[in-house]
């Protein structure tokens, strides 16, 4: 028979105490935690080992920090690493004005093919490969550079203005093609022939001071240049300028001239017709070995018909 104090023990809830109760809530949040963490740990692991590998930087565009920097100036980026170029942002780019910044690398800027306005003066540049491409280049400017060979610009078609003074250009052959060239700056190079230009019929300013240029044959079809510099080249025969009757400014100083007739008989038809540029003609020709005839009669003839022959700066 059992005893009543053993259906008791069997029968009565052993008491709990605040102690007891905590420890148990522990122990089950734990073991609620340990299954999550089983749950979720693989996958997390997976994506966090995939965060940390490092994502790839991006490809350097520029070889030139200088040109690197001045590009970062115009995108308004201040530091490479957490902020780089993007090939994206370049097309932001319409135009580039950095002289005297010590460039000597234009690699890079063949992804800025929206650059309409380049100024480059004043740099180290020899290599103007990277421009090739740039077809909306409207207004060039790569004077005081060290540049020899200009056919890369040869597909620049809606260039219009071009400096290229105090270089180290011999031929002309990459702008032959270039028919909307207006003004087109070249003194102080090493260029002989005129030949590629023969055909950039809008041409109203042609600069080729302190060349070795003697032919002006080729210039015979550029009506409308207004300002023509050829001082210090050894051009003796001006005949191919007759038919620039829009001319305002002839620099001839320093050549070997002897003959001005043609000149004299292109003012005096002017006079005679319309008077479209005769009275407002400057024509430089002091430093030449005139004939006679020339110092005397042709000078006289042309200032008669209102052509400023040599004329004093204005103070």
């Amino acid at each position: 028979m059992k005893t009543f104090q053993h259906v008791l023990s069997k029968t009565t809830p052993q008491r709990v105490t605040p102690g007891t109760t905590i420890m148990r809530r522990l122990t089950s949040l734990l073991a609620l935690a340990t299954v999550l963490l089983t749950l979720l740990g693989g996958p997390a692991t997976a994506q966090d080992k995939k965060a940390d590998k490092k994502a790839p930087a991006a490809k350097k565009i520029f070889t030139d920090a200088k040109l690197e920097a001045v590009i970062k100036a115009i995108l308004k980026k201040k530091q490479a690493k957490t902020d780089p170029i993007q090939e994206a942002d370049l097309k932001t780019i319409f135009f580039l004005e950095a002289p005297g910044k010590e460039i000597t690398n234009l690699s890079g800027l063949e992804k800025c093919p929206n650059l309409a306005l380049i100024n480059l003066s004043k740099n180290a540049i020899t290599d103007l490969k990277p421009l090739a491409g740039l077809k909306n280049v409207q207004s060039l400017d790569l004077s005081n550079n060290k540049i020899a060979d200009v056919t890369p610009l040869a597909k620049l078609e809606k260039l219009q203005y071009l400096q290229l003074e105090n270089n180290q250009v011999e031929k002309l052959d990459g702008l032959a093609g270039l028919k909307k060239l207006s003004a087109v700056y070249l003194s102080n190079n090493k260029v002989v022939s005129v030949a590629p230009l023969k055909g950039l019929e809008k041409l109203s300013s042609l600069y080729l001071d302190n060349n070795k240029v003697a032919d002006l044959g080729p210039l015979k079809g550029l009506k409308w240049v207004a300002n023509l510099a050829l001082r210090n080249n050894q051009v003796k025969d001006v005949g191919a300028l007759a038919n620039m009757t829009e001319l305002r400014y002839t620099f001839l100083e320093g050549n070997k001239v002897t003959d001005l007739g043609p000149l004299v008989t292109m003012a005096q038809k002017d006079a005679k017709g319309d008077r479209r540029f005769a009275p407002y003609w400057n024509l430089y020709v002091s430093g030449n070995p005139l004939s006679d005839a020339a110092k005397g009669g042709q000078i006289t003839a042309l200032k008669k018909v209102g052509v400023r022959v040599d004329p004093k700066p204005k103070k």
